[in-house]
């Protein structure tokens, strides 16, 4: 998951990398930790450098390249998603949706 967060701008083969990286991780933490690492990115972006922040040049990267408002779109979307963990779903699928979600803003 850090390697797939970590990349400027991840494509088709890195969000199927990913998926397979993911192996069986359960879906919440998988979904947690992406909540951690945008809310990183949003706090570095508001000017509160967290210590997970200032050891990760991607986070700064991110919150430099990455708006307010998409940080808190996409921090709502997986807030959301972590709510779908408890369900009764297909996990290929979700995984698929939800890291092709995340790997670049919507303009």
């Amino acid at each position: 998951m850090l390697d797939f967060f970590k990349k400027p701008c991840p494509g088709e083969a890195e969000v199927l990398a990913a998926m397979h990286d993911v192996g069986k991780t359960p879906l919440q933490t998988v979904v947690g930790t992406f909540i951690y690492l945008y809310r990183q990115v949003l706090r570095a972006k508001t000017g509160i450098l967290t210590q997970y922040a200032s050891r990760d040049p991607s986070v700064r990267r991110k919150a430099e390249t990455m708006t307010t408002d998409y940080l808190r779109r996409v921090i709502t979307f997986l807030a959301e998603r972590y709510d779908d963990c408890r369900l009764p779903i297909e996990r290929r699928l979700f995984l698929y949706t939800l890291l092709s979600s995340v790997r670049r803003p919507t303009r």
